[in-house]
């Protein structure tokens, strides 16, 4: 698997060389983010603005919904229609703002959930264990975040203790095989080394062509 990055910044160490044997979870590098910091610390001030505004709509509110409260009680007379309408109108849109600087606080808080979460990949872990077999940056080299053609990768790890195997069996063998089936492949380098496994999966169809069934042996 080819490791690549997702966040873009520096590469501030690489804690693993080629010929390493790592676990699932190991930290294999570092990456300094400048431009991610700035924008979970802009999205954190933001969030407090908007956490401080709810608490000045709420006191609007309040008000707006206690003033409404006097001039609806009131006795008929004392006070006009005009203004008993125009005192629950301001009390429903106090309620209003609330309710859109509440949905703000909940629009921040995303955000910075978001971009608090992409700095948990500033450090660059092995997917599962296995040993590297190539680096490809060095500490100070500028990562971007993807695995597009024109972007660098930064590693290579190999697992090597399962090896999967993939051949065409011929139709008369294909015949008598299933999935579980146990089998041994041996090498043609002529070492003689073999290797003991069984099937994981199977075509189910034979190549018209060259009469074989295509299988996978682990």
């Amino acid at each position: 698997t080819t490791i690549y990055s997702r966040v873009s910044g520096y590469l501030a160490n690489w804690k693993v060389d080629i010929g390493d044997r790592v676990k699932k979870g190991e930290v294999l590098a570092t990456i300094d983010t400048p431009d991610l910091d700035s924008q979970l610390d802009a999205a954190k001030a933001e969030l407090k603005a908007a956490q401080a505004e709810v608490k000045v709509k709420e006191a609007d509110a309040n008000f707006a919904r206690s003033s409404y409260d006097r001039w609806r009680d009131s006795p008929k007379g004392v006070v006009s229609d005009q203004e008993r309408e125009a005192k629950k109108a301001a009390d429903e849109s106090g309620a209003a703002q609330l309710n859109a600087a509440i949905a703000n606080v909940a629009v921040d808080q995303a955000k910075v959930d978001g971009l608090t979460t992409l700095t948990e990949f500033k450090n660059v872990t092995a997917p599962f264990d296995g040993i590297i077999t190539d680096r490809r940056v060095d500490p100070g080299d500028l990562v971007t975040a993807g695995s597009a053609g024109s972007t660098t990768p930064l590693f290579v790890i190999q697992q090597s203790d399962r090896i999967r195997v993939f051949t065409n069996a011929p139709q008369g063998v294909a015949s008598r095989l299933s999935v579980g089936s146990d089998v041994r492949i041996t090498t043609s380098d002529g070492t003689g080394r073999a290797y003991d496994g069984h099937i994981t999966r199977m075509t189910g169809s034979l190549d018209p062509h060259a009469r074989t069934m295509r299988i996978e042996v682990v």
